[in-house]
């Protein structure tokens, strides 16, 4: 897989995982439904003014579409926080404080189980 695949699949898969069509991030973009088709296959590269309109459009950091070698499941993961973001928004303070609380705990206990099995 070459460089221009690599963020074409990058680029698909963070489209995909906030739920949007090559047509709807092109209009928001301001790019034509062709440019996202043909950098999602790989048979277009994009320049960097472009990717980071695409980022930006999809909430997610440019690195996420560089990173060619990293978490596999980087966009999905980022689609999750931008859902539980947009989940907290729609709650009071008190209650935002207390998902914030119950999150931190997990992910200490996480962190506790891994160390005791590693």
């Amino acid at each position: 897989m070459d460089i221009k695949q690599a963020i074409g699949q990058r680029v698909m898969e963070a489209r995909q995982a906030v739920g949007l069509t090559q047509g709807q991030l092109a209009e928001r973009c301001g790019l034509v439904d062709e440019t996202i088709s043909r950098l999602e296959r790989g048979v277009q590269g994009v320049t960097i003014e472009n990717l980071f309109k695409i980022a930006t459009t999809l909430g997610v950091p440019l690195a996420v579409l560089l990173d060619i070698a990293g978490r596999p499941d980087e966009p999905a993961r980022t689609a999750r926080v931008q859902e539980l973001s947009r989940l907290l928004g729609m709650v009071d303070e008190r209650t935002a404080e207390l998902a914030f609380k119950l999150v931190k705990l997990l992910v200490e206990e996480s962190q506790g189980v891994k160390g005791r099995h590693e």
